[in-house]
């Protein structure tokens, strides 16, 4: 009986701190079943332990999540924003995706200041001298991609 007292505790443990969070931090992994994303505009206002910051990003929303926070004004939880855009220290508009990240980020709804949806890639909004190479390389192979067909 001795041997199962820690793994008895540390169950009981983890009952009490899931029953102790509200569901609606779960939302996200019930309600983002949706493949459709949804391109948008990102203002963030993230609360660090020293420090309050604003982030702006381009990036995808599965649109679940979305109507999620349109039913829902007041929609806690998390969310992926997938195939990030941002403007660089050079004021480049830059594709967060390199060797080493896959592009994407997980945010807290409750962060969101702004939201602005969109119909395409905002990299095809900007003009190509705005473009740092890695969104270049976006827009030249979609190019590409439309003169084959």
């Amino acid at each position: 009986m001795k041997k199962h007292i820690p793994f008895l505790t540390a169950l009981s443990i983890l009952i009490i701190v899931l029953a102790g969070w509200k569901y609606s931090y779960f939302d996200f992994m019930t309600i983002d079943n949706s493949e459709d994303k949804v391109w948008v505009y990102l203002e963030l206002k993230l609360n660090l332990a020293n420090d309050t910051s604003d982030y702006f990003y381009y990036g995808q929303v599965k649109e679940s999540i979305i109507n999620h926070m349109d039913k829902k004004p007041s929609a806690k939880g998390f969310f992926k924003l997938y195939n990030i855009r941002y403007w660089n220290n050079d004021d480049l508009f830059t594709v967060y995706e390199d060797n080493y990240r896959l592009g994407y980020k997980v945010f807290r709804i409750e962060d969101i200041k702004q939201l602005q949806a969109y119909k395409k890639d905002p990299i095809f909004t900007f003009d190509e001298t705005d473009l740092h190479h890695s969104a270049k390389a976006i827009r030249t192979k979609n190019d590409t991609i439309k003169v084959q067909k």
